[in-house]
Parts: C-alpha cells; sequence; structure tokens
C-alpha cells in the first residue's frame, strides 16, 4: 500500500490502522513504515478500532494533526468507507483532495462510492490458514510452517496519481504476506 501511494506521487500520507495491541497491525505499520523511510517520507499514523463511527473520528483526528495530507492507507474496506464518507462530509472529494486505498477489497468497499482501490490480502485464504493451524494444534500436530500468500492491487476510483506519474490503476501487481 505504502509503495502505490509512493509511486503515485504521494508524500503527505496518513495511516489509520487497528488497536495497537493488534499484531497485525503492528506487522502492517513496522512495513508501511520501512516502506515511507526508505523515500523519506514519515506518515502520520492514527489507531483505531472497529466501532460504527470509529473511522470518522480517526479522519478528523488525522486531519488535525496533518491537515495537508493527500493520501490515506486504511486498515480495511470498513474503515475506509467511512473515512470517505467522513471527508465528503467535511467537504473534500475523494480523490481529488484525498486518495484513500484500503487493506481488503470486501464487497462493502466494492460499493462505496467512490468504489474504493485496495489491496486484497485475500482473507479466504488467511482465514483458512489460521483454522487449519488451530485444529493442526489442538490435535496435537505440528502445523505447517507458514506458506506466502499472494496479495494483489484492486483498482478502483479513490487513488489520485499526483505529479505526471503514470496510472497504475490497470496493473496488477502481486507480492507476498505471511498467512
Amino acid at each position: 500500500a505504502a509503495a502505490q501511494l509512493l509511486e503515485n506521487g504521494h508524500s503527505e500520507v496518513g495511516i489509520i490502522v487497528g488497536p495497537a495491541t493488534s499484531e497485525v497491525t503492528r506487522r502492517r505499520l513496522k512495513g508501511s513504515r520501512t516502506a515511507f523511510a526508505a523515500a523519506g517520507v514519515i506518515p502520520k499514523v492514527v489507531h483505531t478500532d472497529f466501532g460504527d463511527t470509529a473511522s470518522e473520528d480517526a479522519i478528523e483526528e488525522l486531519l488535525k494533526i496533518e491537515p495537508r495530507i493527500t493520501a490515506i492507507i486504511t486498515s480495511g474496506d470498513n474503515v475506509g468507507v467511512g473515512v470517505a464518507h467522513r471527508l465528503r462530509a467535511m467537504g473534500r472529494r475523494v480523490p481529488d483532495d484525498v486518495s484513500v486505498l484500503s487493506i481488503g477489497n470486501t464487497y462493502f468497499g466494492r460499493l462505496s462510492y467512490p468504489k474504493l482501490t485496495a489491496i486484497d490480502v485475500h482473507r479466504s485464504e488467511c482465514s483458512a490458514a489460521a483454522v487449519n493451524y488451530i485444529a493442526d494444534t489442538l490435535d496435537g500436530q505440528a502445523p505447517p510452517h507458514p506458506k506466502l500468500a499472494a496479495v494483489s492491487w484492486v483498482p478502483g476510483q479513490s487513488l489520485r496519481h499526483l505529479r505526471n506519474q503514470p496510472p497504475t490503476a490497470g496493473a496488477t501487481r502481486r507480492s507476498r504476506v505471511a498467512l
């Protein structure tokens, strides 16, 4: 997600992630910060829970920290939809004023307006791997070493391309994450 924002010319970025106590949150945040740091970008970060209005509160907090943000990574489509909704209510256009890139690619994100641009982490595969890991452990078996799963780029309408960067919306990007 961070690489996509950088590739599209964004340097004033924010990240809205889940609770700081979550291992998934810590890993995603570490990866994003590493990618941004390599480009000399320091993202503004706000933690949130997953309540109905949490993302709307988080975007207000993020914009108080840095009102010039041009792009935001959200921890999930539910957060991304809430962020896009609140930005519109504040008079900011997505993606013209602020781009929103979510981690998800759920039905909810595909129905949003604008349709969220996303990184698909293939949650069904991740969920199946987690269930199999638990089942193997409970059965007294040594679970298999986690394999790397493909993640993919899902074009939407919530990402603006800054500068003279060529758009990446049509390109499919795949990378690997541990399940």
